[in-house]
């Protein structure tokens, strides 16, 4: 087995059809297996045997070929990171020992060669020529191919491992639902090194479709990307759909791309407000949101019907999931009974990169969780918030995310968070922080009149407090966090 077969295929069976679309470079899909086979024979030459590879570059090119002719050679892929600090780096490097690192030189620094068995120039690269390896590697469907990291708000993000048949269930599991095909031209707008993208881009090249990579567009430019290359779907984060829909407030509501059958959203839930508008700007694209993690793939989706029937769950389990929401006791939890959120299913990763502890730690028999709070309802899974952001105030728990869920309702609210920040009577009390450019176009007294009448009275912000801007982690989620250690740091703006 090799999650790349279906490319191979694709090669001899329309050789001349565009794989994959960069803003510099144009493989047709003979041209990129040609291209693999030439990886796999360079990484024969450093005789690493089925060693890990590391990828560090700003070349979208370069991630994309190491990354595939590693995977197609049999080995274990690791892209790294650009934005990780050179702490955090380090400790990463420390924990996954690669055998060999393809790095820009701009990127290299001394103390990396105490940490990687062999350092190679991307540049090196470019300037030497070698012979195509015999095809495609064969390997069990337990071997590893990809080292990943989940995006975690604090800390060194945890390396964990995936194998060739959980992403093989992936991809049959995603296809049935999404239902790509060699027609489709999958935009893919986020870095390669984020486990979406790099999800799409091998869900579009297995199905013989076109994956198209950009990065840094401006909101207008995103509007021209989907028509000049009159894409069919998208693949993208909440951010990216929001700097997309903000993008119509400069173009006509005609220029609306009408090639574009689907957005694939995931990483976090839309905002309402988002939902509204991509209705009214595309009513005949259908939006799917999945939600899922970086050790489980798939979980739940929320396809547009299911949006109608169920507007505030994640929609209900892709095919071959099971769900268990466990209590305190470890005992099912009723339907509307919040619960921790365990997780079964045959796409699941192979466990933290040596970790035996957070393994143990996380699992319940042979479910899995990554610490989110829900509930099932009618079929539908609803996720309340992450346990880690629970606290407790007088007695009762609050949900940060289910709070900032109701807030987002209020007309004109945007980036806003919930958090609960230490008091001597009560535990902690909800804070509801917003950016400084939203609190001077609304009505203050107004949002703590609404807070009022939609939540419950543990749940009503104790006050606002107004700053810059939110801090966000390399991913674009909240940094929740560092959020409240800043604001238990400083005098907040109490208003």
């Amino acid at each position: 087995m090799n999650v790349l077969e279906p490319l191979r295929n694709h090669a001899y069976q329309q050789p001349d059809h565009k794989a994959i679309v960069t803003e510099r470079t144009t493989y047709s899909y003979q041209s990129l297996y040609h291209r693999l086979l030439h990886i796999k024979k360079m990484l024969e030459s450093f005789q690493i045997g089925v060693g890990r590879v590391g990828v560090l570059t700003r070349d979208h090119e370069t991630m994309i070929e190491m990354s595939l002719g590693t995977i197609l050679s049999g080995k274990v892929i690791a892209p790294l990171d650009r934005k990780w600090t050179n702490d955090q780096l380090l400790g990463i490097l420390k924990k996954i020992q690669l055998d060999l690192l393809i790095i820009d030189q701009a990127f290299y620094q001394p103390w990396m060669e105490d940490e990687v068995k062999r350092i190679v120039y991307r540049d090196e690269l470019l300037m030497t020529k070698y012979n195509e390896g015999d095809g495609i590697s064969d390997v069990s469907p337990q071997s590893p191919f990809y080292l990943s990291f989940t995006s975690g708000t604090t800390g060194l993000p945890k390396p964990f491992i995936r194998d060739h048949e959980s992403w093989v269930n992936s991809l049959i599991r995603g296809q049935s639902v999404f239902r790509l095909s060699r027609l489709d031209r999958v935009g893919i707008p986020g870095p390669l090194e984020h486990s979406l993208n790099f999800f799409a881009l091998i869900q579009t090249v297995t199905v013989g479709g076109t994956a198209y990579i950009r990065q840094g567009l401006s909101p207008s430019g995103w509007l021209h990307w989907c028509q000049e290359d009159q894409l069919t779907d998208l693949y993208v984060v909440p951010t990216m759909l929001t700097m997309l829909l903000s993008g119509v407030q400069f173009e006509p509501v005609t220029s609306a791309p009408d090639s574009l059958k689907s957005v694939i959203v995931s990483g976090d839930q839309l905002k309402p407000a988002d939902r509204e508008q991509f209705r009214a700007w595309l009513p005949s694209t259908r939006l799917y949101e999945f939600y899922g993690a970086s050790e489980l793939s798939f979980v739940a989706y929320r396809s547009p019907e299911h949006a109608h029937k169920a507007p505030d769950s994640v929609g209900v389990p892709f095919s071959g999931v099971s769900l268990f929401i466990s209590n305190q006791q470890h005992q099912r939890c009723l339907d509307g009974e919040v619960g921790r959120v365990y997780v079964k299913s045959d796409m699941m990763f192979s466990g933290y990169l040596d970790s035996p502890e957070k393994n143990r730690d996380h699992f319940l028999g042979n479910y899995f969780t990554t610490g989110d709070l829900g509930y099932m309802e009618d079929g539908y899974l609803y996720i309340v918030g992450r346990e880690r952001n629970m606290f407790i105030t007088g007695g009762w728990n609050v949900y940060p995310e289910s709070v900032e869920t109701v807030i987002r309702r209020y007309p004109g609210i945007d980036n806003l968070a919930v958090v609960g920040l230490s008091h001597h009577l009560w535990g902690r009390i909800p804070i509801l922080v917003i950016e400084q450019a939203l609190a001077d176009s609304i009505n203050m007294k107004h949002l703590r009149q609404y807070c009022r009448d939609h939540l419950p009275i543990h749940e009503v912000p104790r006050r606002i407090e107004v700053i810059p801007t939110l801090p966000l982690t390399n991913s674009g989620k909240l940094a929740r966090r560092q959020l409240i250690d800043m604001l238990e740091e400083r005098d907040g703006f109490k208003i």
